[in-house]
């Protein structure tokens, strides 16, 4: 069926779930104006919901969402992480590893700006912020939206395998930091959309594109199809090379293909640029490959780097659409991906509310 509204017709809809960090004071926008705001929640440190009440957690006016003094949204105001970097005793870490190799001369390294920090496990460094960011929900009067059926024949899939790293496998979404589920996960979300089709999610986390097939092989149904988001780790590395990774990434989808297997390529998004490992470049480079990849074998190219900046509402995304001060996106974020993703599984267009996860304007 296809669905059809007149040239600028708005309708009342409702937004779901996006992602914001207060600020002391501080007015917060929102991708889209505001009429009315249904509700602001997040999450305390045991995973369970906070709904926050309206006169007394916040205020909503000219479109704009304040918290008040004595406020339970959290402030993000108060939010602190060490800007300390190079090595510290007793924590060998990668960051140290890369002080070293800067300092005798083995790599070039930008001298890191003062706000910028190293990444710690324990005690770590950055925070997380899975328990600042607050979710909002609300209505906006906007064109109707119609999510539209891609029709490359993704649509006929029965069993789709979820390649990546931690973060299709939904490392600190709610579910998966606290109950061990990667219900919020991108592929997680795929499944509960598509149910007629399996989804299984083989992602793991700290894994690189060379795991790639090994993920392939353990999967418990012989997919006919494979969702492959890879990059976000295999571009941090010092000696990271853009070149090589599409060579090896062009051998995995080859044999995926030899093995009669769907392909779609995702790309991954800038991470929070004060990470003293994060180089914008390699981000955008490798994101080229992974693009150039999908256009030599005829398989589409999900570009999540474009999507984050588009909804971000003017906001960094490695920090307002990420659960870990660093690059894994939180409850929203994920959605974007799904977002990304779902039109490829369609059968036929179908108005935006009916995909309830759905982040409108991610496909303009």
């Amino acid at each position: 069926m296809s669905y059809a509204m007149p040239a600028g017709h708005m309708v009342e809809t409702v937004i779901r779930g996006e992602s914001r960090l207060f600020r002391g004071r501080q007015a917060v926008s929102t991708l889209h104006r505001p009429k009315r705001i249904l509700r602001i929640y997040a999450y305390d440190g045991k995973g369970d919901e906070i709904s926050f009440v309206e006169g007394v957690d916040w205020t909503f006016s000219g479109g704009r969402i304040s918290r008040p003094s004595g406020s339970r949204i959290p402030d993000f105001a108060s939010y602190r992480y060490s800007t300390a970097t190079g090595c510290r005793m007793g924590l060998f870490t990668r960051s140290c590893v890369r002080a070293v190799r800067c300092e005798v001369g083995l790599v070039h390294c930008p001298k890191p700006r003062p706000d910028q920090f190293e990444f710690a496990p324990a005690p770590r460094n950055p925070p997380l912020t899975i328990n600042h960011i607050a979710y909002i929900d609300y209505v906006a009067d906007m064109p109707a939206t119609i999510v539209r059926a891609r029709r490359l024949g993704y649509e006929s899939a029965r069993a789709v395998v979820c390649l990546g790293d931690s973060i299709a496998a939904g490392a600190h979404t709610v579910a998966s930091f606290y109950r061990n589920r990667d219900d919020q996960s991108w592929c997680g979300l795929l499944r509960k959309q598509f149910p007629r089709t399996s989804f299984e999610n083989r992602a793991i986390i700290d894994a690189s594109l060379d795991g790639a097939i090994e993920q392939v092989d353990r999967s418990s149904r012989r997919p006919d199809t494979a969702i492959v988001a890879f990059g976000m780790n295999d571009h941090a590395v010092d000696d990271a090379d853009a070149r090589s990774f599409a060579v090896r990434l062009d051998r995995a989808v080859t044999e995926m293909r030899r093995r009669g297997i769907r392909v779609v390529l995702v790309g991954f998004p800038q991470q929070n640029g004060l990470w003293v490992l994060e180089r914008p470049t390699a981000t955008k480079a490798f994101n080229r490959e992974i693009a150039e990849v999908a256009r030599r074998h005829g398989v589409p190219f999900v570009d999540v780097e474009h999507a984050f900046d588009q909804m971000s509402g003017g906001y960094i995304p490695g920090i307002v659409l990420t659960a870990d001060f660093m690059h894994h996106p939180n409850a929203y974020g994920q959605r974007i991906y799904y977002s990304l993703l779902a039109p490829l599984f369609l059968r036929a267009d179908t108005p935006a509310e009916r995909l309830p996860d759905y982040v409108i304007g991610t496909n303009p």
